[in-house]
């Protein structure tokens, strides 16, 4: 991937984990790794790192989800998508099924439940 090809609102595959782009400037960009840290990326690394650009499923509202995510007292609980921000680093919103708590969640935190 070049560093041409980075937009904002973007997921990339940097340093083996999944990155969200949240600002592109000209010789950088800043991200947020999965692991809530956020970091600048300069522009040479796309010449010297492996980077891709991750493509994310879309998911719907009203998806049922089995969050897969870092909370460890809700993993592998079901959840009802209820709201979508593709503008967001966590821009999935779960509402858990046994409970009226509402997550924001990367689209890296659960999976779909056929």
């Amino acid at each position: 991937m070049k560093f041409s090809d980075v937009k904002e609102n973007m997921w990339i595959r940097y340093d083996n984990q999944p990155c969200y782009v949240f600002h592109v400037k000209h010789t950088s960009c800043y991200v947020i790794a999965q692991d809530y840290n956020e970091f600048e990326i300069d522009m040479c690394e796309f010449d010297t790192q492996e980077i891709d650009e991750i493509k994310v499923n879309h998911y719907s509202i009203n998806d049922v989800v089995v969050y897969t995510g870092a909370g460890i007292l809700i993993q592998n609980e079901l959840a009802t998508i209820t709201r979508i921000d593709h503008n967001q680093f966590q821009g999935y919103y779960l509402q858990f099924l046994d409970s009226s708590s509402i997550l924001p969640s990367t689209p890296f935190d659960f999976e779909l439940v056929t």
